[in-house]
């Protein structure tokens, strides 16, 4: 036999190794307080540029069509401010329900803040912070929709009710 020692061919200790890995990366693993930081360690790494939960300076008063000033959004109580989850800063968010939801990316909350503005049912500034006004209002949109999980969170069903308008548009 060639390659060494081991009693196997190069090859079959290429192949034992090979389902080794595999095993080892296919096995269940339990999600402890420890995995999940190990994990948000390694996403922290991927990320190019650290978050923050500082208000971004705010944006000059448009004009809208006829020459009227929009009005500028208020700074609402908590505004800014992610509300993280206890044991879990920087890694998950505590939701409504009490559960732990993972951060959504600002252009997400963006978004979501104008179509609830639009609704009326958010006066804060967009601002692509999931903090608690917005987190209010997500709760009243999922609350007056009924179908929706209740949690403050803008879970991808919620997301896409909003994107359709429904019952909780203003009166025209």
């Amino acid at each position: 036999m060639s390659g060494g020692s081991s009693g196997l061919p190069r090859v079959g200790r290429i192949i034992v190794a090979c389902v080794l890995v595999s095993v080892s990366i296919s096995a269940p693993q339990e999600m402890t307080k420890s995995t999940v930081l190990a994990m948000a360690a390694v996403k922290e790494k991927k990320r190019s540029a650290p978050r923050t939960s500082v208000l971004p300076p705010s944006p000059p008063v448009l004009k809208a069509p006829g020459g009227r000033e929009k009005p500028e959004p208020k700074v609402l109580e908590e505004s800014g401010k992610i509300p993280w989850a206890k044991g879990y800063e920087g890694i998950l968010i505590a939701g409504f329900d009490d559960g732990l939801y993972e951060p959504y990316a600002r252009t997400v909350i963006e978004k979501v803040q104008r179509a609830l503005r639009d609704r009326g049912l958010y006066s804060g500034p967009v601002n692509g912070v999931l903090d608690k006004p917005t987190m209010k209002a997500i709760y009243d949109f999922q609350t007056a929709n009924k179908i929706l999980q209740r949690c403050g969170v803008p879970t991808p069903f919620t997301r896409k009710m909003l994107e359709q308008g429904s019952h909780t548009d203003p009166a025209s």
